[in-house]
Formats: structure tokens, C-alpha cells, sequence
């Protein structure tokens, strides 16, 4: 996107160009998109290279060629780019919005819901008074209108899409949910960061399976402060700490080492000016790459709807075993050095979903998260796919690591008012998809309930799962569960990165 914006691919005459045709707008997008970039090929890597088309150069040179050769029927080169949706009434709408800030003038927006509507004219100044395209890449008034336009491109709106860049209906990332129904990297629902909830509560879409689509801002959460603290509870020991401790290690780098995988540059130096003044260099030059640094943010979602107290393994109540794998896995974790939130869920419909903060990422003691598990007690039912969205936003904006995990513990009974079991499972697996998508593995446990391995395989997907009938059964799987769910989790950030 920054690459159309220098090269002028988004001015007011292209984009009113592409405004009535789905057909000419996708294919503009398929020969200026690879053009801009090669026009901008002496700022980039090298090791971009390889996606540059050279054919590209030999049809068109500027955006009006472009344009015109998107009208015809010839066909389009292929390119090393994975092209989205290119979205024009957006984009005059920044343009409008950059012109009224650059000159004081009131330009009204237009209105209308579909691309090809003809009313997107109304209320635009002079085409020869207009930026050709906001200021993004130099000083001037209209640098935050552009900065703001790219992160509209680049976050997207509408109907959520499996496929394609930012800057398209592409998969969900993260933000702070709002009362619009603005995507951000595709994910319904999901507004620009720094948004406020509406209400005090945060709107997300929800996948209903019979109508083939999502319902936007169906669901409403609430963030509920917790009942209790409770009293000094111990944490539990289930064995968990040392397969725990292999994981969430990242990349680390430590300057001036006797070994390594570069040069130090600055130990280079030094050692180059010891060598003229004293005569007595040091050794250590080289920049080394260890992996013992924590980079692992967890946000634990507890059920707490009213099938947990049903009892489970040994008569004893799900919820039970639920609470105590969840106060060892957070507190082990905690002690180990990650970032952990633990939030709990129920639900009485889809406008009431509830989420308890047990403990936030911002908490620096385990302790009080100890006492409000002990003092919680099940009712409600489980919009389990709303929990999860809201859950994906929270870790996404506070996690503040590369590596990110959402671990649900339910008894994978998803169930509400409008929300058999039917429609939940397609919605939870909807939702799964959707945080994965965004580089966050995702962790299922079901422990202490007697629910069916197939009931949870059609509720739970893909995704990292299992079921362990007691809390002290959980340590022997547990490295396997995590390391799936974080290579889940590393190929996506792979392919968005590529």
C-alpha cells in the first residue's frame, strides 16, 4: 500500500476509475499493484526481487495506463503478490477528509453501502483542488489523515475473507472491539485500536452456519470487576513446571561473545582503536544468538457457565477440576517469567456475555488470582464463540510478545438462548480459525468432564485439544499440546510475513 501511495496509484481521477466495476477494480489492482512496487524497487530489499514482474514494466508506466489496460480484456500477468480488494470509496473518502483539513472546508461524506452505487460524487471539491494522494511518506498537514487512510487499508472493512494481504478482507488480527461493525484485518466486529467499548461493552459478529455468514455486532461482552478476592489459597501442584519451563523461549541477542553467528560492530571498532593505542585487543567480536529469553504471553479463558457444576470424574464437579488446572497452569507459568491473564465466561444470551478479570497481564502477583478462583461459583450458560473473540482482542493489545497462546478449559459445551449446540460448535470453530489466523495459538482443555472425544472434536476443529479425566493426568501431555498450538501459531505469522 505504501508503495501506491508513492507511485500515485490512489489519486482522485483512478480511484473514481475503478468506482463502478468490480472487474476493472480487481484487475487495476492486479497490474498497478505490482507496478507501483517496481517502481519503488531501488528502495527495497533485495531479496524482494524475485516478486517483481518484469512483464509488468513492458505494459504500463504510470496509473492512467494501468487503468486503461484494466478496461480491456487482455489478460493480466501474473505477480509474487497476494492481492486483496482494493477499496476506492474509502480512499476518496480520505482524500475528502485531507482536502477539508488542508483548506478548513466542510465536504460532506456521502452515503450508501455498495461499491458500484453512483454517489460517492456527491459533496467531493474540484478533482483539480483535491491531493492526488494523502501525504504518507513526507511532512505536512495531511501526514495523520494518510497515516490513517493506510491503517483503514490495511486493516480492511466488511465481510471477513479467507484469504488475501492487509489492506484487504483478510484474516482477523488484533484491536480493541467498538460498537462499529469495522473489521480490522478482517475480523468482523473488531475496531481500530484505542477504540471505547459502546455502553460499556464490546461488540463482535457471530458465524450463524444456516445462513452461510456472519451476523454483525450480534454479540455483546461485558467486562465484570470479581465478586471476591477470597482468602490466601495455595497454588496447586500438578507437576506442570518442568515441561513448562522448555517453552515459550525467543531469540535473544548478546553482544561482545567470543563466538557467534555476526560481527559486533561496535566491539569491532573498539577492538580496531585498542589495537592502535594500546596494542592490546580484545577477542570478543562477535554477536551471538541464544535462546533463553521468555516470549510467551497466555490468556486463559475458564468456563464457569452452569453444565461445570454437573460432576464429573470421582463425583467431583467439573468445575472443580477445571479451577485447579487453571490456578497451576497460570501460576507455574506466572513463576516461570510469561505474561498470564486468566479470564472467566458465561453468558445469559447473546446481548449479556460475561467475562471476570482473575487476573490481568498487567497484574505483577498470581496471588489474588488464587483467591478469586476459589471464590467463583458456575452459572449461565456458554457463548463460548463470543469469549474466544474478546479473549483474541485482550491477548492482541496487552499480550506485548511475539508469541501468543489462548487456552480455553471447557467442558466443550457450547449452549445459549439462539445458540444450540449445533450453531455454537460451527461458530467456535469459526472463532478458532479466526485467532489462528492472527498468529495466536489456540489450546483447548477439557478436564474432570465426561462430554464424548467426538462431541469435542466437532466443537473444537483443528485446534490443539484434549480431554484428561483428573488435573494430575495433565503434565505427560502437556508439552505436546503447547508445542502444537505455537507451531500452529508460527505458520501463520510465517505466511504473513511472506
Amino acid at each position: 500500500q505504501a508503495s501506491m501511495i508513492g507511485a500515485g496509484s490512489l489519486s482522485e481521477a483512478s480511484m473514481r476509475g475503478v468506482l463502478r466495476s468490480r472487474r476493472v477494480r480487481s484487475r487495476y489492482l492486479g497490474i498497478e499493484g505490482p507496478r507501483a512496487v517496481a517502481s519503488m524497487r531501488h528502495l527495497l530489499p533485495r531479496s524482494l526481487g524475485h516478486m517483481i514482474s518484469g512483464e509488468i514494466d513492458t505494459l504500463t508506466q504510470s496509473p492512467e495506463q494501468s487503468l486503461a489496460y484494466a478496461r480491456t480484456r487482455n489478460p493480466v500477468p501474473e505477480s509474487g503478490f497476494i492481492l486483496g480488494e482494493l477499496h476506492p470509496r474509502e480512499v476518496l473518502a480520505a482524500l475528502r477528509r485531507a482536502y477539508s483539513h488542508e483548506h478548513g472546508a466542510d465536504v460532506g461524506e456521502t452515503s450508501g453501502s455498495g461499491d458500484d452505487s453512483d454517489g460517492d460524487s456527491r459533496g467531493l471539491p474540484d478533482p483539480d483542488d483535491m491531493p492526488d494522494t494523502p501525504d504518507l511518506l513526507f511532512d505536512g498537514p495531511a501526514t495523520a489523515l494518510g497515516a490513517r487512510l493506510l491503517r483503514k487499508l490495511l486493516r480492511g472493512r466488511g465481510k471477513s475473507r479467507s484469504e488475501g494481504p492487509a489492506g484487504a478482507h483478510t484474516t482477523p488480527g488484533r484491536g480493541t472491539p467498538s460498537k462499529s461493525s469495522r473489521t480490522f484485518t478482517g475480523m468482523p466486529g473488531v475496531a481500530d485500536d484505542g477504540a471505547e467499548p459502546h455502553d460499556g461493552k464490546y461488540r463482535y459478529p457471530e458465524w450463524d452456519s444456516r445462513l452461510g455468514r456472519y451476523r454483525a455486532d450480534w454479540c455483546s461482552v461485558r467486562e465484570i470487576d470479581p465478586d471476591a478476592t477470597g482468602g490466601s489459597v495455595p497454588p496447586p501442584d500438578l507437576g506442570v513446571r518442568r515441561p513448562l519451563a522448555k517453552l515459550g523461549s525467543g531469540a535473544d541477542t548478546r553482544h561482545r561473545q567470543r563466538y557467534g553467528d555476526d560481527i559486533d560492530i561496535d566491539a569491532a571498532i573498539e577492538s580496531r582503536v585498542e589495537t592502535r593505542t594500546s596494542g592490546n585487543p580484545g577477542d570478543a567480536l562477535y554477536l551471538a544468538t541464544v535462546h533463553d529469553r521468555r516470549d510467551l504471553s497466555a490468556l486463559i479463558l475458564l468456563d464457569i457457565s452452569g453444565s461445570a457444576a454437573e460432576p464429573g470424574t470421582g463425583r467431583i464437579p467439573v468445575h472443580d477440576h477445571q479451577r485447579t488446572t487453571v490456578a497451576a497452569l497460570a501460576s507455574t507459568m506466572h513463576r516461570l517469567g510469561d505474561r498470564v491473564a486468566v479470564y472467566t465466561y458465561s453468558s445469559h444470551g447473546r446481548h449479556d456475555v460475561r467475562m471476570t478479570a482473575c487476573k490481568t497481564f498487567d497484574e505483577h502477583s498470581d496471588l489474588p488470582m488464587l483467591g478469586r478462583l476459589d471464590a467463583l461459583t458456575p452459572s449461565g450458560y456458554s457463548r463460548l464463540g463470543a469469549a474466544i473473540r474478546h479473549g483474541a482482542t485482550i491477548i492482541g493489545g496487552h499480550g506485548g510478545t511475539t508469541r501468543r497462546l489462548l487456552i480455553v478449559v471447557s467442558d466443550g459445551l457450547a449452549f445459549d438462548h439462539g445458540y444450540d449446540l449445533g450453531h455454537g460448535a460451527h461458530d467456535v470453530r469459526r472463532a478458532l480459525g479466526e485467532v489462528r489466523a492472527q498468529g495466536t495459538g489456540c489450546l483447548c482443555l477439557t478436564v474432570g468432564a465426561t462430554t464424548d472425544a467426538a462431541d469435542l472434536r466437532e466443537v473444537f476443529g483443528t485446534a490443539a485439544h484434549a480431554a484428561v479425566p483428573t488435573p494430575d493426568r495433565l503434565a505427560p501431555v502437556i508439552t505436546r499440546l503447547f508445542r502444537a498450538a505455537l507451531k500452529s501459531a508460527e505458520y501463520q505469522r510465517g505466511q504473513q510475513i511472506r
